[in-house]
């Protein structure tokens, strides 16, 4: 029997498929960030606040008569300028020493209502503040 042909390997001028192992690389060092210094923890620092004084919010009250004077002044011997009715409601901006007159605003103009005549409690009126009041006549 003749023997099988043996088929020539052709070998060509086609690079190397196999690569050469390539060396693994030296842990690189990840850098550590420095400690912040004076200036950056002064930055990062919040600021100071300054304490805000809150206005206390000044008391609504109710009149409680059928109609009431206002007046002028803290007094019946000031003139009277106007009129308020039964449940009105009115701000109180301020009182006198003795706290039995009670300054409110009506539309810019200070007026003054006797306290007697009007729903303020002796809680609200303790946190009034005192004001001056025009000259008697």
């Amino acid at each position: 029997m003749d023997a099988a042909p043996v088929a020539e390997t052709a070998f060509t001028d086609a690079p190397n498929v196999q690569q050469e192992p390539q060396p693994i690389a030296e842990e690189e060092e990840i850098p550590v960030e420095p400690e912040p210094t004076a200036e950056v923890n002064r930055l990062l620092e919040p600021e100071p606040t300054v304490p805000v004084e809150l206005e206390t919010p000044k008391p609504t009250i109710q009149v409680t008569v059928g109609v009431a004077n206002l007046r002028a002044g803290p007094g019946t011997e000031y003139n009277p300028l106007g009129q308020v009715r039964q449940d009105d409601l009115l701000t109180v901006w301020g009182r006198n020493e003795n706290a039995d007159w009670l300054q409110i605003d009506q539309e810019g103009n200070p007026y003054w209502i006797f306290a007697d005549l009007t729903t303020i409690s002796e809680e609200e009126l303790g946190s009034v503040p005192v004001v001056d009041a025009p000259a008697a006549p």
